[in-house]
């Protein structure tokens, strides 16, 4: 095959590879949407129903909400954003958008758990009357629509940072409304009033957890490190086991953002032509991309001390 047709399939398997991250940013896009619209119902319900209750579980659980209407709604801006085409000046596209939005909704969690505690805090203090059923109505179509929701983008979640956040923020409405279930219930059999605040602290602990989570992720792909569950040692392994390949270093991995890992790397390769040192390269680049889903590499050969045929 001539190198000009070898170029061409080249280019036409990344307009196909291209193709088809823009279409799992697009279907990712319209279900961060459907999820932003329906949390919106959630939020007016519960805000509704803590208001009817005086259920300050039911309150921290609506301020959880309100915060995901937010993060939701930067999270389908961010979506959005990464579908536009690499420029001049944003030569990787706009991928990382999302984990900007990651980290500031992050942030934004942790600072709304502080508000939440002190208000929990001092219902535990000075318990106030609550009316269980008003607190059940709203709980249960909060966890209804969350639980449909976490299962919708549950396959997003594994590849992008900022569908995960969204997913997090979700799955934790989840988990809060499961609280105010018990609450109620609680509350209807034993009187226990102290539960709803004490409850509420709940909410507050799994908020937190979720938040610090996205925090160090996001911070990860920011500060250029490795993307979680992918080992620097098995890659350069990986690497060497291409047939042609004596060794691999100045190896470095990273995320790009929307889930796209990269990588960069030497190739030291023995004596041979360069044409059969670039198909060692793609060899190399394609065992990447079937077993570690790397999407961009930039792979620099090396020729060993020995090497009297590495020209062009």
């Amino acid at each position: 095959m001539s190198a000009l047709a070898r170029e061409g399939l080249q280019v036409r398997a990344a307009h196909t590879h291209a193709h088809g991250h823009d279409h799992a940013e697009g279907t990712q896009g319209r279900a961060l949407a459907v999820a932003f619209g329906l949390t919106c119902a959630v939020l007016v319900v519960e805000l509704l129903g803590a208001w009817a209750s005086g259920s300050v579980a039911l309150a921290a659980d609506a301020g959880h909400v309100l915060t995901d209407v937010l993060a939701l709604g930067l999270s389908v801006w961010a979506a959005r954003l990464a579908t536009r085409p690499a420029t001049g000046s944003k030569t990787y596209g706009f991928g990382r958008a999302g984990t900007l939005v990651a980290l500031f909704n992050a942030a934004l969690l942790l600072l709304i758990t502080v508000g939440i505690a002190v208000a929990a805090v001092d219902r535990l203090a000075h318990p106030a009357a609550v009316r269980p059923s008003l607190m059940l109505v709203p709980a249960l179509f909060g966890l209804a629509i969350n639980l449909l929701l976490v299962l919708r983008l549950r396959g997003h979640a594994h590849h992008d940072l900022n569908a995960r956040g969204a997913w997090l923020h979700i799955a934790g409405d989840a988990g809060a409304n499961a609280a105010v279930v018990v609450a109620a219930g609680i509350i209807s059999l034993t009187g226990w009033r102290w539960c709803d605040p004490a409850l509420s602290l709940g909410i507050v602990a799994l908020i937190a957890a979720g938040a610090w989570r996205l925090a160090v992720d996001a911070g990860n792909v920011l500060l250029e490190g490795s993307p979680a569950g992918l080992d620097p040692d098995l890659v350069a392994a990986a690497m060497s086991a291409v047939d042609g390949v004596h060794g691999v270093h100045h190896l470095h991995l990273w995320s790009i953002g929307g889930g796209r890992r990269a990588c960069s790397g030497h190739l030291v390769l023995g004596p041979i032509s360069l044409e059969d040192g670039q198909a060692i390269a793609r060899a190399v680049e394609q065992a990447l991309h079937e077993r570690f889903a790397i999407d961009h590499c930039t792979l620099q050969i090396e020729a060993s001390a020995d090497c009297v045929q590495c020209r062009p």
